[in-house]
């Protein structure tokens, strides 16, 4: 089997734009996601829908989500201290990828958050990178207290549960995450 190769160029020697790429300027620029065009025409279906209040919500787009993560087999194995560094780590996390931890609390086998994230971040990979980073963190700095109760290298179940929450939902929410029944010190 032979496989020959050719390249569209141009016959013309004074052509300074020898291949076919080079001609087409559009061929060698990566597909954006928003289009100058897609963006104007949201931005008039914002203000025609919602008026000024819509363009302003345009203007800042921004989502909240509900998480909750659960230890792996439901094991009680966080504490207070666990719980207080793993708020702090998730909040590092949240910064990375220019969300916000609005809220955090958890109990002795799961933790709830609300994160405040922009469009441009995935939720999945926000999740995947608050559960990695955090249950790398905690496992080396909680090694003899997590291994009683987790004997594998997980800290963190593979499921979890997200749900969007708006701002009438948030209040109802923060306040389910601020009753939770943390560990004592």
């Amino acid at each position: 089997m032979q496989v020959r190769v050719r390249r569209l160029v141009c016959a013309t020697e004074s052509c300074s734009q020898r291949t076919f790429r080079e001609q087409v300027p559009a061929l060698a620029q990566q597909p954006a996601s928003r289009t100058r065009h897609l963006t104007a025409l949201v931005a008039d279906l914002a203000v025609i829908s919602a008026g000024r209040a819509g363009a302003a919500v345009l203007s800042r787009p921004t989502f909240h989500a509900h998480l909750v993560f659960t230890t792996k087999y439901r094991r009680g194995a966080l504490t207070d201290p666990i719980l207080t560094r793993c708020q702090q780590v998730m909040a590092e996390v949240c910064q990375d990828f220019s969300a916000e931890q609005r809220e955090f609390n958890g109990a002795d086998d799961h933790v709830h958050l609300v994160v405040h994230y922009p469009p441009s971040v995935t939720l999945s990979r926000l999740v995947n990178s608050l559960k990695g980073v955090s249950s790398r963190y905690l496992r080396r700095e909680f090694t003899g207290h997590l291994r009683k109760y987790l004997w594998d290298e997980h800290l963190w179940s593979p499921s979890y549960f997200a749900g969007s929450c708006g701002a009438a939902s948030l209040t109802v929410i923060k306040e389910c995450i601020e009753n939770q029944k943390r560990p004592r010190p």
